[in-house]
């Protein structure tokens, strides 16, 4: 394939990465859509979803790079908030089941949990994960992060018969 070739189907470098950042997000959404565990309960599917986004950003680590940019942004706006349904379904999942409270909407608790995985995820293409001294593979600091976050804002509590 020549150099110019892809400027037959894209008037600029930008327009090309632009719609790489596009299919990014749309792969990111596949995987995070299929990503399951057989008979999991939705707080079993939280913490695998920021290991798949771990796994994800360690598979496609440059795609990874650029999804977050701001450069793409007027592009990729209505793919991100694509990527980013899953998870809020998936907390709703916990709160109809009783499984976390609904005293905070099931976006803000997306938001935050998205932001510690893509915290987590940073730190471990980085190898901050591994000079903290923290085990070093997908699963562990995630897990950790998602027992502590929801020891904290678990079920709500039973009242008193």
């Amino acid at each position: 394939m020549s150099t110019a070739a892809p400027y037959r189907h894209f008037e600029s470098r930008e327009a090309l990465l632009g719609a790489v950042v596009v299919r990014g997000y749309e792969q990111m959404l596949d995987l995070l859509r299929t990503a399951s565990l057989p008979g999991a309960t939705p707080l079993e599917q939280l913490k695998l979803f920021g290991v798949c986004y771990t796994r994800f950003a360690i598979e496609y680590p440059e795609l990874f790079g650029i999804l977050f940019s701001d450069r793409y942004r007027a592009v990729a706006g209505a793919a991100q908030r694509a990527s980013f349904e899953p998870l809020v379904d998936c907390v709703e999942q916990a709160q109809r089941a009783g499984q976390l409270s609904g005293a905070v909407p099931s976006n803000e608790v997306a938001r935050f949990l998205w932001s510690t995985a893509h915290g987590i995820t940073v730190l471990h293409l980085n190898g901050g994960i591994e000079t903290l001294g923290i085990d070093g593979s997908a699963e562990r600091p995630h897990a950790s992060a998602w027992d502590t976050f929801l020891s904290q804002v678990g079920p709500p509590p039973v009242p008193p018969a």
